[in-house]
């Protein structure tokens, strides 16, 4: 049993899921939360390209999303 838990979180999967009890990876009782991409410059390139900069929150909504991916910078 503890091999299969292991193994549940290595591959971030249900044992259900492992076991074939499901189809879905997350399992019957699992709340699947995706993982954030890290904060690289790829990622602040799309989030800037993303937004519109003549809007008035274009500032706020990025430091929104950089603080989302681990920035704490204001």
């Amino acid at each position: 049993m503890n091999i299969l838990i292991q193994y549940g979180d290595y591959f971030d999967v249900s044992v259900d899921y492992i076991l074939g009890r499901t189809d879905k990876p997350q399992g019957k009782l699992y709340k699947y939360k995706p993982k954030l991409m890290a904060d690289t410059l790829e990622m602040r390139q799309f989030i800037d390209m993303c937004l519109d900069p003549k809007s008035p929150m274009h500032d706020h909504l990025k430091q929104a999303l950089f603080s989302m991916l681990g920035d704490k910078k204001k």
